[in-house]
C-alpha cells in the first residue's frame, strides 16, 4: 500500500473494496504510527460517527472542509456517500484517509477518519447496508444530507429511522420552499426526539439578534410594544425558506395565529391574528438578483400606545454586514451596524453538531412557516 500526505491527510493511492475498509484502515493507523513517531504521538479520537449524503460531483471537496471544520471538536469517522447517477457499474468503491489536528497542548495529534464511499446509482438502496458495515460501533450516527431535502425519499427514511440520530439540512437548497417546509414539518412532528439542524435557520441567528436589539433601543414597558406590519424582502424570485422560517419566528414568539395567504405576481402576503387584532405580513422579492432567493432585508411597523415607530434590517453592499435602522416615537433616528457573517455550510454544520436535543425555537418556528405554506397551498 502507497501512503502519500496531502493538505493533513494520508491517503491511499487506489480506491479499496467496501469490505476490506476496516482492516485497511488498521493497516493505515499502523503506518502513520510509524511514520509520526518522531514527530509526536497520534490519538485516534472517536466520538462521533458523521454521514455525509450528496448526489454531485462537489462531495469530495465537501468532505474535505467538512473534515478539517469537525476534527478538532467532533473527531471520529466521517463517510461522505456520493451517489454518483451518471456512473454505471455494480460495485461500491471507497477511498480512505485521515487528517490530524493538534490538540490544546501541542503535544499530540487527535486524528479523525474519512471514508469517501463512491456508489454508482444503480447500488443507491444499498447505502444503509454498506453504512452499517464502515459505521464505528456505540457511537451517534449524524446524517449531513446535501441538496434538496427529500424526506419522502425511501433512503432518506431508511438513513433517518434507522441510523442516525441526529439530522443536518438545508432547507433553502430546495426549489419550492413552502413544499419543503411542510414536508419538514410532518417529518419532525412524526420524530419529535430526533435533534433536526437546519442550516437555514443558522443563517438566520444574526438577523434574529438584529431584531432584537431594535426592540431593546425602544423602551416599550409601559405600554407593550404591538407589531402592525412585517415585510420581507429577498434576492431571487420567489419567497426562500430563510423568510419563510423568520415569519413563522415571529408568529410563533409572539403567538400569532395564520388566518389566510395570497399569492402576487411579485410577493406573498400572509394575514395573522392575535388577540382580535389584526398583523400583515409581505413576503416580496426582487426579481433581477440571484438566482437562489435569500433573505435581503426586514421592515417592521410597532405600535407603541398611541404612538408608532418602525425598524429596517437589511444586507448591506458588503453581503458581510448588517444596517439597522430604528425610528423611534418622539426621537432621532439611529442607525448601527453589525456583522453578518456568511460561513460555509461545512462550519455551520460543525455549530450544529453541538446540539444533541431538539431545538424548540426552531420546531415552533417550522410549524408556522408550515401553516403559512399551507395557507398558499
Amino acid at each position: 500500500m502507497t501512503v502519500r500526505p496531502v493538505f493533513g491527510f494520508a491517503t491511499p493511492v487506489e480506491p479499496v473494496a467496501v469490505g476490506a475498509v476496516p482492516q485497511y484502515l488498521t493497516t493505515l493507523w499502523q503506518r502513520l504510527t510509524r511514520e509520526q513517531a518522531a514527530t509526536g504521538p497520534l490519538t485516534p479520537a472517536r466520538m462521533l460517527n458523521l454521514v455525509l449524503y450528496g448526489e454531485d460531483d462537489a462531495v469530495p471537496e465537501t468532505a474535505e472542509r467538512l473534515a478539517a471544520s469537525v476534527a478538532a471538536l467532533h473527531p471520529g469517522r466521517l463517510i461522505a456517500v456520493q451517489v454518483d447517477r451518471g456512473r454505471g457499474g455494480t460495485e461500491m468503491t471507497a477511498h480512505v484517509s485521515v487528517r490530524c489536528v493538534p490538540d490544546p497542548t501541542g503535544q499530540r495529534q487527535v486524528c479523525s477518519e474519512l471514508v469517501l464511499l463512491t456508489v454508482p446509482a444503480a447500488l443507491r438502496r444499498y447505502v444503509p447496508h454498506a453504512l452499517c458495515a464502515l459505521l464505528l460501533p456505540d457511537l451517534p450516527v449524524a446524517l449531513w444530507w446535501t441538496g434538496t431535502p427529500r424526506v419522502e425519499d425511501p433512503l432518506y427514511q431508511r438513513l433517518t429511522a434507522d441510523l442516525a440520530s441526529r439530522v443536518l439540512l438545508d432547507s433553502r437548497a430546495g426549489d419550492q420552499p413552502p413544499a419543503t417546509l411542510r414536508a419538514l414539518a410532518r417529518w419532525c412532528a412524526e420524530r419529535p426526539t430526533v435533534a433536526l439542524g437546519d442550516l437555514a435557520w443558522a443563517r438566520l441567528h444574526p438577523w434574529r439578534q438584529a431584531i432584537a436589539d431594535c426592540f431593546d433601543q425602544v423602551n416599550s414597558s409601559p405600554p407593550p410594544a404591538r407589531i402592525r406590519r412585517v415585510e420581507l424582502i429577498s434576492d431571487g424570485v420567489g419567497v426562500p425558506a430563510d423568510a419563510l422560517l423568520l415569519l413563522g419566528w415571529f408568529a410563533s414568539r409572539l403567538a400569532w395565529q395564520v388566518k389566510g395567504a395570497s399569492q402576487e405576481p411579485d410577493a406573498v402576503r400572509v394575514d395573522f391574528l392575535c388577540d382580535g387584532r389584526r398583523v400583515q405580513a409581505r413576503c416580496g422579492w426582487v426579481t433581477d438578483a440571484q438566482a437562489l432567493p435569500t433573505l435581503a432585508a426586514i421592515r417592521v411597523e410597532v405600535a407603541l400606545g398611541s404612538e408608532a415607530f418602525g425598524f429596517e434590517v437589511h444586507r448591506g453592499h458588503d453581503v458581510n454586514v448588517v444596517h439597522t435602522h430604528v425610528t423611534p416615537p418622539g426621537g432621532p433616528r439611529s442607525a448601527r451596524t453589525a456583522g453578518l457573517p456568511e460561513p460555509r455550510d461545512e462550519a455551520l454544520v460543525a455549530r450544529l453538531l453541538n446540539a444533541s436535543l431538539p431545538d424548540p425555537l426552531y420546531r415552533a418556528a417550522l410549524d408556522r412557516a408550515a401553516q403559512i405554506a399551507g395557507a398558499l397551498a
